[in-house]
C-alpha cells in the first residue's frame, strides 16, 4: 500500500531484516515483548490492520524498534501517513415502543399513616437513648464522692523505712542527719618543664617525617584524527553507523536519490539494511559490500587500518 509516495511495506521489511540480522526467532521476540508470535508476523508483514487500533499499532512498532536497537522516529512517521487517527464510529440503537403499565394509585390516607408512625418510632429511641444517657451521668456522678472520702480516710502515711536515711525522724522529734565523705582530691599535675620536654619531642619528630609531595596527574592523549565517507541511496534504505567510542553518529531512514556524509572517530561500523540500494564512498573510493552481505543486509567495519 503507498501513500503519499511512501511505502508502508518497508515497516515490516525493515523489521524483519533486523530481526533476521540479529538472529533471533520470532518465538525469541515474542517472549521479549509480551506479544504473541501471530502479532509479531502481523507488524513484519504489514498488517496493521488486524491490530483494530493504529494508536495500538504505533505502540507495537516503537517497542519492536526498541528491541532491535533501531531509530523508531522514520518507521512511526510512515504509518502515521498511512493511518493518521483512529476514526472513532458512532453506534446508535433504535428502540421500539413499548408500553409500560402505569402503577396503580397508592392511598394518600395510608401514606401519611405510615409517615406518622415512623416518626413516633424515631421519636420513641431518641427520648429511651436520652434517658438512658442521664441515668448513667448520675450513677457516676453518686460514686466519685465515695471514691474520693475512702481515698482520704483510708489513705496510710509512707513508713520511715521507705524514707531515705537522710530525711527519717527519729524519736525524740528530731532529723537525723547523715555525713556524706568527700571525694579525695585529683593527684597533683605534673610539672610544667616535663610538659614542655614532651613538647618538644614531638616538634623534633614532625620536623624529621619527610614530607612527600603529590605526584601530578598524567594526561591522556586521545587520537581526535575524525574520518568521512559519503553515502548515496538508490532507494530507500536504513543504515546505522557507530565510531570508535561505540557512539552512534548516523542512524537514518534514508529515501531513493538522497546524499548523506558521515563522519566520527576511526574505525566506524557500518550496518545497512539495504545492500542493493545503498553505495558506501570512503577515501574516494566506492566499497564492495558483496563480501559482507547477507539476505540484502550488511555489517562492514572502515577505517580500521
Amino acid at each position: 500500500m503507498s501513500v503519499d509516495g511512501v511505502d508502508n511495506s518497508l515497516i515490516g521489511a525493515t523489521l524483519k531484516a533486523a530481526r533476521a540480522s540479529l538472529k533471533l526467532s520470532i518465538a525469541d521476540v515474542s517472549s521479549q515483548l509480551h506479544l504473541s508470535e501471530k502479532q509479531i508476523r502481523a507488524l513484519e508483514q504489514d498488517d496493521f490492520e488486524s491490530f483494530g487500533s493504529a494508536m495500538l499499532a504505533r505502540g507495537f512498532i516503537k517497542n519492536y524498534a526498541r528491541l532491535l536497537s533501531l531509530d523508531h522516529e522514520p518507521l512511526l512517521e510512515i504509518h502515521r501517513k498511512t493511518f493518521p487517527e483512529d476514526q472513532i464510529q458512532s453506534i446508535s440503537y433504535q428502540t421500539e415502543n413499548v408500553a409500560y403499565s402505569k402503577a396503580p394509585n397508592l392511598n394518600k390516607s395510608k401514606v401519611l399513616i405510615a409517615g406518622i408512625l415512623l416518626i413516633l418510632i424515631l421519636a420513641s429511641v431518641i427520648v429511651y437513648k436520652v434517658i438512658g444517657h442521664q441515668s448513667v451521668a448520675v450513677q457516676s456522678e453518686s460514686v466519685a464522692p465515695e471514691a474520693e472520702a475512702n481515698v482520704q480516710g483510708g489513705a496510710e502515711l509512707m513508713p520511715d523505712a521507705s524514707l531515705p536515711a537522710a530525711e527519717r525522724v527519729t524519736e525524740d522529734n528530731t532529723t537525723a542527719v547523715t555525713e556524706v565523705p568527700l571525694p579525695a582530691a585529683p593527684e597533683a599535675t605534673k610539672p610544667q618543664a616535663q610538659k614542655t620536654e614532651t613538647n618538644k619531642l614531638q616538634d623534633k619528630t614532625v620536623e624529621q617525617a619527610p614530607v612527600v609531595k603529590p605526584e601530578s596527574p598524567k594526561v591522556a592523549t586521545l587520537n581526535t584524527g575524525l574520518v568521512k565517507a559519503k553515502l548515496v541511496f538508490t532507494g530507500p534504505s536504513w543504515i546505522s553507523v557507530q565510531d570508535k567510542t561505540g557512539q552512534t553518529v548516523f542512524s537514518k531512514l534514508s529515501k531513493a536519490g538522497t546524499e548523506e556524509f558521515v563522519e566520527g572517530v576511526p574505525p566506524l561500523k557500518f550496518h545497512i539494511g539495504n545492500v542493493s540500494a545503498t553505495q558506501i564512498i570512503f577515501n574516494g573510493q566506492s566499497v564492495d559490500l558483496t563480501p559482507n552481505t547477507y539476505n540484502n543486509m550488511a555489517r562492514i567495519t572502515l577505517g580500521d587500518h
